[in-house]
């Protein structure tokens, strides 16, 4: 039995590893002149400069990132090596996802080893840029594995400071702390220390940069999004599915053409955990609630690092949905 438990873990150790080291090639390419610093990451290095230069945050160049994810920034490019410590935090974040994507079968190793290798094919091609969500969804999935609500609450508060759609799968990940002994004292403790996160990086900034900084920051990062959905925002708001809907078309086709095997098996997985829901798991259960409480994101602005969002539930119906098929398989035999 310790055999088997040490080859599972070994097998995802290495998932793990591979999607860390992914990102850091991208590095080496950056280095050499054969890649440049693409998408949002050109925005954010304009940021940390213009505050590096004396400029406040957020009024110099606008920005609907939050305010920690904004000091993650500052410090990367402070450091003189922008591009590495951005892309090593994407590497920790989707090497910590693939680790995730099946933690939840501890005793199901064959589900654990099929979730993390779907969570490392979903991931390597659609992130392995500079980006906020891989460390902001890995901080939220690291809830689950964590037994004390004030550590929870610090992971769910750094979740949502660096990146704002992770608010959409909280619910999902209380339901599942919930269900595996977390009271309601607790959970309203986790709720408590999370917000005063968020609270402290927005206070810091006004203590920082003052009230006008502080004023863009709350505009910037939370009324702005609301916008996102009607194409109304001040920031690049392409591709919705309620404006645009022939590019959010292209651009969902596009990643289920290049992921259709995956995304069947995670469909087949999705399907069996419905049909028998009263006597699936847990765990199963919570990969359902997890994927249609952060669903909508997408619905939002369908670009491809967004998945980054689903990525690890997708996963784990994938290893849930080759499971039922090799038991029927077994079965007919």
């Amino acid at each position: 039995m310790t055999r088997r438990l040490s080859d599972h873990n070994s097998v995802v150790l290495a998932f793990s590893a591979i999607a860390l080291i992914y990102p850091i090639g991208r590095y080496v390419r950056i280095r050499f002149g054969e890649l440049a610093i693409l998408h949002d990451g050109q925005v954010w290095r304009r940021v940390a400069r213009s505050v590096l230069a004396g400029e406040p945050l957020y009024i110099a160049v606008p920005d609907n990132k939050p305010p920690l994810w904004e000091f993650i920034v500052i410090v990367a490019e402070w450091t003189g090596e922008y591009a590495l410590v951005l892309l090593l935090l994407v590497g920790i974040g989707n090497a910590l996802l693939v680790w995730l994507a099946g933690a939840q079968f501890r005793e199901r190793h064959g589900v654990a080893i099929i979730a993390s290798l779907g969570c490392l094919l979903l991931l390597t091609p659609l992130v392995t840029w500079t980006n906020n969500k891989s460390l902001a969804t890995a901080c939220l999935l690291l809830v689950t594995v964590v037994d004390r609500p004030r550590r929870g609450g610090i992971l769910i508060g750094a979740a949502v400071g660096i990146a704002q759609q992770t608010v959409l799968g909280v619910p999902a990940v209380l339901w599942l702390r919930k269900q595996e002994g977390w009271g309601r004292s607790a959970i309203q403790q986790a709720l408590g220390v999370a917000a005063g996160v968020v609270a402290t990086s927005y206070v810091l900034v006004g203590v920082i940069w003052g009230w006008d900084s502080l004023r863009a920051a709350i505009q910037q990062t939370v009324f702005a999004v609301l916008g996102y959905g009607t194409g109304t925002s001040q920031f690049q708001t392409t591709g919705g599915l309620l404006h645009q809907q022939l590019v959010w078309h292209d651009r969902i086709a596009g990643v289920v053409l290049d992921h259709q095997v995956l995304l069947l098996l995670a469909l087949t997985g999705g399907i069996s955990i419905v049909v028998s829901w009263r006597q699936r798991r847990t765990a199963d259960r919570f990969w359902i609630i997890y994927l249609l409480s952060t669903g909508p994101v997408i619905a939002l602005r369908a670009y491809r690092h967004y998945w980054v969002l689903l990525a690890a539930g997708i996963s784990a119906c994938v290893g849930i949905g080759s499971e039922s098929l090799i038991t029927k398989l077994t079965e007919s035999e």
